[in-house]
């Protein structure tokens, strides 16, 4: 974490990892499209399923270039790219891909099938992955049976490394799934809120069983996640909706101005060298679209109503397909205006009120619950540590002599926190005591031991760590 970056450093780091990201996209788009038609859709499911997985691995790499002064904002700039590559790489990339009059039918290439290939694919792979827990046994049962000493072996126990934006960017992406292809496929809803299910019990399970713990955040990931995303996967559903709705059949079919003679009609059938008879008993004509012009590839109008879709050359829909539309466009606009409106509308005006008068409200930092801090069980403190894989427990870095021990947040395996604190590592001139050697736990505060014993050449005191102090509420 870095206190000094300043709000443009920042946006530049933000911008640079997220072009390598929006580059980590296309290389994936492109490489399970040639699976798709190497090897069928469920080789391809597969693939953007660990497409899902290693990938975001990469972005948290990346999001280490860039510098942040609290672990929350960190997290929320990784979820954000993780949930732009789940998104565009499981959903819409397979969208665009997939040729245009491909897109209902049964064959490996065409898009619905694809679709089924990366939900079941989802259902069952990601979370047997995860209960498996295939580098936790590895540690465990491989490498700390032969660790040299009991502290290696230590750190082989100390549980797989899970990260919270990753597990919100994996349940969003499989939401916004579902939701974008519910209209061509509505059994789709079924499937993925039993993919949602199996991942809440192997997520339970890694959670109680497997994984190590995480940095604690509160509730600021969870409320980003269902104010912003989840919410917007359901708008981007309804939207998609409505053009999937205006543009059935998807199969370049058009009406046409030119009748046909009622008849019996010989047909050369396309594939095979021999001939076919069809009877013709309407006038109504129709005409097949060429791959340049299409009625029904329409580019970007919104809303996806028939006045702007269609016009004088171009008409596919029916009455019914044509009223439906009409309906369901018109909501679309309005669901994309709400959430606009209930997600931004409130942040944008108290901007526009705070250039003219102050915005203060006492009645929005909470109500004083008359309850001390010094009162509460469970609640720790905040003790500067640094983190290393290399130990079991986190590195103290300040002075904790007059702290509450249990305000620290772990317990050491030693005998005192003072085996963990780097304040005694590097003996120097001036230090305000030395190490105590035995059990300092059974004490409120380290000052309090018997053999504490602070230095009394004040004149050389140096204090080149910070220190930390805590002044209970009474005294207490």
């Amino acid at each position: 974490l870095d206190f000094d970056n300043t709000f443009f450093k920042s946006s530049i780091q933000f911008m640079i990892t997220l072009i390598i990201t929006c580059g980590l996209i296309a290389l994936s788009a492109y490489l399970v499209a040639l699976t798709r038609r190497g090897s069928g859709p469920f080789a391809a499911g597969v693939l953007t399923t660990a497409l899902n997985i290693l990938i975001p691995i990469v972005v948290k790499l990346l999001v280490l270039i860039e510098r942040h002064a609290r672990e929350d904002d960190r997290q929320r700039s990784m979820y954000i790219k993780v949930t732009l590559f789940r998104w565009v790489n499981t959903a819409i990339a397979t969208k665009f891909i997939t040729p245009f009059n491909s897109t209902l039918g049964a064959e490996k290439d065409d898009l619905l099938v694809a679709i089924n290939g990366i939900l079941w694919s989802e259902f069952w792979l990601v979370p047997l992955l995860s209960v498996s827990d295939i580098m936790g046994n590895l540690s465990k049962h491989f490498f700390a049976p032969r660790a040299k000493v009991e502290f290696q072996m230590f750190l082989c126990f100390t549980g797989t490394n899970y990260n919270l934006a990753d597990k919100y960017t994996d349940i969003t992406k499989i939401v916004f799934l579902c939701y974008y292809y519910c209209p061509l496929n509505p059994s789709i809803l079924l499937l993925g809120s039993l993919t949602l299910l199996v991942r809440y019990y192997a997520d339970k399970f890694c959670l109680l069983r497997l994984w190590g713990a995480a940095p604690a955040l509160g509730t600021q990931m969870a409320e980003f996640s269902r104010k912003y995303f989840l919410s917007l996967a359901v708008v981007i559903g309804v939207i998609i909706s409505a053009y999937d709705w205006a543009l059935f059949n998807f199969d370049r079919v058009c009406l046409s101005d030119v009748p046909v003679d009622k008849g019996t009609y010989a047909v050369t059938i396309k594939g095979e060298n021999m001939f076919s008879y069809i009877d013709v008993t309407q006038e109504t004509a129709v005409r097949v679209c060429k791959d340049s012009v299409c009625c029904e590839e329409i580019g970007f109008k919104f809303p996806p109503i028939p006045s702007l879709l269609e016009n004088d050359e171009f008409k596919w829909m029916t009455n019914k397909q044509r009223e439906i539309s009409q309906i369901y466009g018109l909501f679309s606009a309005v669901v994309l205006i709400v959430f606009l409106v209930g997600t931004f509308g409130n942040t944008l005006w108290n901007a526009f009120q705070s250039l003219f008068v102050g915005r203060y409200e006492e009645s929005a930092q909470g109500q004083d619950q008359n309850i001390d801090f010094s009162n509460l069980e469970g609640v720790e403190a905040y003790i500067p540590q640094i983190k290393d894989s290399s130990f079991p427990y986190p590195l103290l870095a300040c002075d904790i002599d007059e702290v509450k021990q249990n305000l620290i947040g772990f317990i050491p395996d030693g005998e005192s926190y003072d085996d963990d604190n780097l304040i005694f590592d590097v003996p120097y001139e001036g230090m305000k005591r030395k190490k105590i050697i035995g059990d300092t736990l059974g004490v409120s505060m380290i000052a309090q031991h018997d053999s504490y014993e602070v230095q009394l050449n004040t004149e050389k005191e140096r204090h080149l760590f910070s220190v930390v102090k805590h002044w209970p509420h009474g005294g207490k």
